[in-house]
């Protein structure tokens, strides 16, 4: 008995099935890729639009429009069929799978927030560079060994000078 609308040959008893459906009794349905009848006619659908099995015309992907779904929705529209149209506030542009969506560079619920203005208080955040650091504790330790050097010269000659003192009493 042929199922979803299929006619029995009776003749041969076949069944002649309706598009979209296949197999001996008509109810295994058209696989991706194929419609018409016994599903024998190749879909042509293109950009990932699905194609109906009964006749062959295709069920864009959003963004997506025309016959084969090779055309890009129109500018300022979207979606299915690029049928909503897009009213997009400063800083926005009308993507055509979407709707509105945030300008190249700008970010946030409102697209107001700079992606270069995000880095430059990135850079202006990282720390700041030890060189004054280290460069200052070379100069503190190069002075307290010049100090201990005059101090040991100190100490020597006041030694030599009480040596030639006594010298000098005796």
């Amino acid at each position: 008995m042929c199922q979803h609308g299929g006619e029995c040959n009776s003749v041969t008893g076949a069944c002649l099935c309706m598009p979209g459906w296949q197999g001996d009794n008509c109810t295994t349905p058209c696989t991706n890729g194929t419609y018409g009848f016994n599903c024998t006619q190749k879909c042509t659908c293109q950009n990932g639009g699905l194609c109906r099995a009964s006749d062959g015309k295709c069920r864009c992907k959003p963004g997506w429009m025309g016959s084969r779904c090779t055309e890009i929705c129109a500018e300022g529209f979207y979606g299915d069929h690029c049928m909503s149209s897009c009213d997009c506030k400063e800083n926005f542009v009308c993507s055509p799978i979407s709707g509105c969506v945030c300008r190249y560079g700008f970010t946030g619920e409102y697209c107001n927030i700079r992606l270069v203005d995000r880095s430059v208080m990135y850079f202006e955040e990282e720390p700041k560079s030890n060189s004054g650091i280290v460069v200052g504790t070379c100069v503190a330790v190069l002075l307290v060994v010049v100090i201990v050097i005059c101090i040991v010269f100190y100490y020597k000659r006041r030694v030599n000078h009480l040596k030639n003192e006594l010298a000098y009493v005796t």
